[in-house]
């Protein structure tokens, strides 16, 4: 089975174009991203270290291989991810590809300038190339299931650091790890997840890491419901507005007569749980606004209509708007 295979550029280890053929569902792949990150980052770093033949180079782990061809022609490496019993398969695709590769030659001519887009006309002959040899790509399989061994087998093989750079790195995991544990923000712990897991991987410390690696899958689905949540009270909180001024609209009555009780509920769901990737300060902002609404005898007319609109004009999206604040 063929479960990713990358093109990175040779000098600088940038990934120019991949394709994946695990089996993993896209939202799960977002829920293990640093499992596939780690293995995105073992690579570029073995190609850093570049290589002193144009043969294949297998580096196992486990029951997988991770083949990496030089093609010094182009100035870049083709790296597959296989089980480990597919290693003549890879041989076979394998010059077949790099006809593909010579054939477009033209879009290695220039140093990679970070446009991907034009690569993606690599996809078709090279998946053309894979699917006529038959057991590479066919099957329902995900690395997601072996990933504690490939993790262990990945930074079993990583180079050992400098002592003073080991402990230099170990006191900002440290720090990291306390700052983690009084952050309330989701949004600001995924980021400080992130970096203990890039820390954790220049440490090659396994355990760190997969342990990381389940407290950073559990936070990215919270943030994955939270954002479906606030999206659903946000999109009803402007269609509930937007009934209760149509039903003014066609009469005398003001802005201050109009019911908004339905809209004052779900805007007050929404500001008590933006909280959790927001600053307080956007949170009483919204906690603020739903209180107009509700109170909208006591206040001026000018304050309440400047409060709706700046309600109907909010972005669509409550991460945009909390990204944004």
């Amino acid at each position: 089975m063929l479960y990713s295979i990358f093109l990175y550029e040779s000098a600088t280890g940038l990934l120019i174009w991949d394709r994946n053929f695990d089996s993993t569902k896209p939202d799960q792949i977002e829920m293990f991203s640093s499992f596939f990150s780690a293995i995105k980052t073992f690579v570029r770093e073995t190609i850093l270290k570049g290589t002193t033949t144009d043969a294949l180079k297998n580096i196992e782990m486990g029951d997988h291989v991770i083949t990496f061809v030089v093609v010094k022609e182009l100035n870049i490496d083709l790296v597959f991810i296989t089980d480990r019993d597919d290693e003549k398969n890879v041989k076979k695709v394998t010059p077949k590809i790099i006809e593909v590769l010579m054939a477009h030659g033209n879009l290695f001519a220039e140093e990679f300038n970070g446009n991907v887009r034009k690569y993606q006309v690599l996809t078709d002959p090279i998946e053309e190339v894979l699917q006529k040899q038959k057991g590479l790509i066919d099957q329902q399989k995900s690395l997601i299931e072996d990933k504690e061994v490939f993790i262990k087998q990945l930074f079993t093989k990583r180079g050992k650091l400098d002592p003073r750079e080991e402990e230099t790195l170990r006191t900002e995991w440290e720090k990291l790890n306390r700052q983690l544990a009084i952050t309330t923000n989701l949004l600001q712990k995924n980021q400080i997840l992130e970096q203990m897991m890039h820390i954790e991987q220049r440490l090659a410390d396994d355990q760190k890491f997969l342990n990381s690696s389940r407290i950073h899958q559990q936070l990215t689905k919270e943030i994955s419901d939270l954002h479906y949540k606030l999206n659903y009270w946000l999109k009803e909180t402007k269609n509930n507005m937007q009934k209760a001024i149509s039903s003014i609209a066609q009469t005398q009555k003001s802005l201050q007569d109009a019911d908004y009780k339905d809209a004052y509920r779900t805007l007050l769901d929404f500001s008590a749980n933006i909280r959790k990737i927001a600053d307080e300060s956007l949170a009483i902002r919204f906690r603020d606004l739903a209180r107009y609404l509700i109170d909208k005898n006591t206040i001026p007319p000018d304050v309440l209509s400047k409060a709706i609109s700046e309600i109907m004009n909010l972005k669509d999206d409550a991460l945009e708007i909390a990204y944004n604040a």
